[in-house]
């Protein structure tokens, strides 16, 4: 089944709140007041109405913190040099959410799916971008590995 595209709204719930008082007030017609305030004409006729009401969006699967701590494992690990997959991220995601205890999701088996990592990584993309892996080139390689361990020790 195809999913439905949204658009995002370019109003805000103050905006709705002043077109909805200036029509009370008598002071415009809905089309008029839709039109000064920048909203759709129906967002308003079904707000005067009483059949629309704010929607709520639904929780995220991940509290901002936990989603944080995520940034910062994957930071640390490509600091290291051990990147994570997309696979390995979203297994990850769905350990943390498997082991917490009565927590709802709406993901199947715990694992969140392509759209959440597509999400995830747009939320962090100031963070967070995805690499390709490279052969080790030939002068890292010939590093002794004496001097390997001692740079990893100076870490």
């Amino acid at each position: 089944m195809a999913q439905t595209t949204k658009y995002a709204k370019n109003y805000s719930e103050e905006d709705v709140q002043a077109a909805i008082r200036t029509v009370r007030e008598k002071h415009l017609s809905k089309r008029e007041a839709a039109r000064q305030h920048n909203i759709p004409e129906s967002t308003l006729r079904g707000r005067l109405q009483g059949r629309l009401s704010v929607h709520k969006a639904k929780p995220t699967a991940l509290s901002r913190q936990e989603e944080q701590k995520l940034v910062e494992w994957l930071k640390e690990s490509a600091r290291r040099g051990f990147g994570r997959s997309k696979n390995q991220l979203l297994t990850a995601v769905q350990t943390v959410i498997s082991q917490t205890p009565g927590r709802k999701t709406q993901f199947r088996n715990y694992r969140p799916g392509y759209k959440w990592y597509r999400d995830f990584m747009r939320r962090h993309a100031e963070q967070l971008s995805l690499r390709t892996p490279q052969a080790l080139g030939a002068q890292r390689a010939a590093v002794a590995p004496s001097r390997r361990y001692a740079m990893v020790q100076d870490r």
